[in-house]
């Protein structure tokens, strides 16, 4: 009985236009909002879904550093010793040496960067060279057009990112200068190492500080690129079982190695960033919020001329016998279809938006800003249905104050005027 009085009110034919234009308001204001919300949240999960997968995929999950020495020396006992701690899958010597590369369109910043794999794709210049030495001339034949470019036997092949190489235009087969600073100091002054490289491959990480200064090289070239009398590395790349263990595995580590190494896990390496997108994001939601308490105000305004246009049917009911509460439910219960109506259409819509901008990539963003240049707009569950249920507490009490003010109308007064 209640509910049908409720959307006999709503949609009685007694109504004035101000008050159907402020319901008209209230339910857009909320569907603006809702939605406005879920997109939001969506976009701030695929990024930073799509920033953790990307830097997984090319950054360690715990990293380990010498505290008294730049590099380690002794990374061959140090992987091993590392790769019998629970959880490790395994453990590799890193190398990052800057360097600067000249190609055909001129010259750019680079660092080169070396992991421990027999299985990388960049091996070795020797076994590169002997593995495939055929194929080798067929591939700059192609790429380059040039037969006479198989006279040329550089001693190291590279790869490199592709926003450098598309920079310096280079690609698969051709040459170019690796200049580093780490040489040695002469009778002359400074001695940089100056060596001609192949590019045997270009590589697309998807973070664009990656794609626009790395070099991969094998360790063993690395080595020889910066002029050094062996082999070192930078630092150790771990890689765990869970990456949602990395903390766990990185105090194992430092219980194992002792406070001469540094262990950082990937989350706090990157702590900084993934704090300013939790802040980021709740700024947004916050501001967004706002639009719905505006939109609840428009709900109390609405309910507020329902009451006033009413008052008739009030003082009748009352008079019938109905009480406080029943007329403070048959409010609040228009409230609610209000609220209710502008939460539905706003998740279709917010859903239906992330739906539409993953379908047809939609949402591109420059790369040289956001270091990933496309977005998979990820919306949850769980924040559709908390969205959904504060907005609709936020409509019950929008509708309180005009609902009360109904139940506590004097049936005679209203019927005298």
């Amino acid at each position: 009985m209640n509910l049908k009085l409720a959307l006999r009110y709503l949609r009685g034919s007694r109504r004035g236009v101000l008050a159907r234009l402020t319901t008209i308001f209230a339910v857009v204001g909320i569907a603006f909002g809702v939605a406005a919300i879920i997109f939001a949240n969506a976009l701030a999960n695929g990024f930073r879904q799509e920033m953790q997968d990307k830097i997984l995929a090319n950054t360690a999950h715990v990293t380990v550093f010498d505290n008294d020495e730049s590099s380690i020396s002794d990374w061959r006992e140090l992987t091993s010793k590392l790769e019998n701690i629970p959880n490790v899958k395994s453990a590799k010597a890193a190398t990052f040496d800057s360097a600067l590369i000249i190609g055909k369109n001129g010259s750019g910043y680079g660092v080169l960067k070396a992991v421990q794999s027999p299985k990388s794709k960049v091996q070795s210049s020797l076994k590169s060279k002997v593995q495939s030495p055929k194929s080798k001339v067929q591939s700059l034949e192609s790429e380059v057009g040039n037969p006479k470019s198989e006279i040329r036997s550089p001693k190291y092949v590279v790869e490199v990112g592709a926003v450098l190489a598309e920079k310096l235009g280079l690609r698969v087969g051709d040459f170019a200068e690796i200049v580093s600073g780490d040489g040695d100091f002469g009778d002359g002054g400074f001695a940089p190492v100056s060596s001609e490289v192949e590019i045997s491959g270009v590589f697309q990480t998807g973070l664009y500080e990656y794609d626009s200064t790395w070099i991969r090289v094998s360790l063993e070239d690395a080595a020889r690129l910066t002029g050094k009398s062996q082999i070192t590395a930078s630092a150790i790349a771990v890689e765990v079982s869970d990456i949602y263990e990395s903390e766990k595995v990185a105090d194992a580590i430092r219980d194992v190695l002792g406070e001469r190494y540094k262990v950082l896990d990937w989350h706090e390496a990157n702590r900084p960033l993934f704090a300013a997108l939790v802040l980021e994001r709740r700024i947004a939601n916050l501001i967004i919020a706002l639009i719905i308490i505006i939109a609840a105000l428009n709900i109390t305004v609405t309910m507020v001329l329902v009451v006033s246009e009413r008052r008739f049917d009030i003082a009748v009911l009352k008079t019938c016998g109905a009480t406080r509460r029943r007329i403070l439910m048959i409010f609040l219960i228009e409230g609610a279809i209000l609220g209710f109506v502008g939460i539905a259409f706003g998740v279709v819509f917010g859903v239906g938006a992330c739906l539409v901008c993953n379908q047809f990539d939609l949402i591109n963003l420059p790369s040289d800003v956001y270091s990933i240049g496309q977005i998979t707009l990820r919306p949850r569950f769980d924040e559709v249905l908390l969205t959904s249920t504060a907005t609709f507490l936020i409509s019950l009490i929008a509708t309180a104050f005009p609902a009360r003010t109904a139940s506590n109308m004097r049936p005679l007064e209203n019927l005298k005027s």
